[in-house]
């Protein structure tokens, strides 16, 4: 009887803890989301599971406290031993396919940067350097092209559609910056990037491309800002883009494949697969085309 009294005390204080727990949760869910709002780059260098991230700690802390004491509650309102021992196993399997679940997940985002119909592995995690790095790129771009938003600027300065104004990604190529071989300058890429959205393009990013087919980029993001090139894109005589040849298509008349030099994305909108990926998220495409 004695002990029953000292242990009705624990149990009264379960919902407590179970309550902290949740709360606990929701603030790392909001330090994760205050991260990544400040660290855009983020997502290409940070698993599901980041260790080093304080809002990911917060979170388990926090889904552990809620777990534990909402088993306990259970189990000790569980009066027969085999219905204990039956629930206390099923609990660790339960918990070990979590874990294994959420270090399998964590180990392939990590180590992955995915856009629709590409993948590339990374071999390394980026620098504290390269992030910075990669971050600073990214915030010149955006403030370099701000201008650029009206399309009109963008053809004042010498840009001109490289793609059919009928595709919903166009390229806008500026032969000028092109032949001035500079590298990475984020006021006059090479290349911009707009959505063609009913009243009109919509800036979307830049595109950096290196002057000559053979010469790597700068890896000054590290993993983060890989470089790419294409052999499977259909060019006319002047130098427009008109299709692929990468999807089973054959190339439009009068077109032909040609190996681009070196190139780099870089999104000034928002993109769930990273401000440097290959490709615009069609999630993305939709968000700029409902706010156009």
């Amino acid at each position: 009887m004695g002990l029953l009294i000292r242990y009705r005390p624990g149990i009264s204080a379960l919902p407590r803890l179970s309550l902290l727990g949740v709360g606990l949760t929701l603030g790392g869910i909001c330090w994760d989301a205050y991260l990544h709002a400040t660290d855009p780059a983020r997502v290409l260098h940070e698993g599901l599971v980041a260790p080093g991230n304080p809002g990911h700690l917060l979170i388990a802390v926090g889904i552990g406290l809620s777990t534990l004491a909402q088993v306990a509650i259970v189990y000790a309102r569980l009066r027969r031993t085999w219905g204990r021992a039956a629930f206390a196993g099923s609990t660790v399997c339960a918990v070990l396919f979590v874990t294994a679940v959420l270090a399998w997940s964590s180990r392939s985002q990590a180590t992955t940067i995915t856009g629709p119909g590409h993948q590339h592995q990374l071999s390394r995690s980026a620098t504290s350097e390269e992030v910075r790095a990669a971050n600073t790129l990214l915030a010149e771009t955006t403030a370099g092209v701000a201008r650029y938003r009206d399309p009109a600027a963008a053809i004042a300065d010498g840009y001109r559609p490289a793609t059919p104004t009928s595709w919903l990604i166009g390229e806008w190529i500026n032969p000028g910056y092109a032949a001035a071989r500079r590298m990475l300058d984020p006021r006059h890429p090479e290349r911009l990037m707009y959505v063609n959205g009913p009243g009109g393009p919509v800036l979307a990013g830049a595109m950096f491309v290196m002057p000559s087919v053979g010469v790597n980029g700068p890896a000054l993001g590290g993993p983060l800002t890989q470089w790419h090139q294409h052999a499977d894109l259909c060019f006319l005589r002047n130098g427009t883009l008109v299709g692929t040849n990468g999807y089973g298509f054959a190339c439009p008349p009068g077109s032909r494949t040609l190996k681009t030099p070196a190139m780099l994305h870089v999104w000034v909108v928002y993109n769930p697969a990273g401000p440097f990926a290959e490709e615009l998220s069609p999630r993305a495409i939709v968000r700029m085309l409902d706010g156009a």
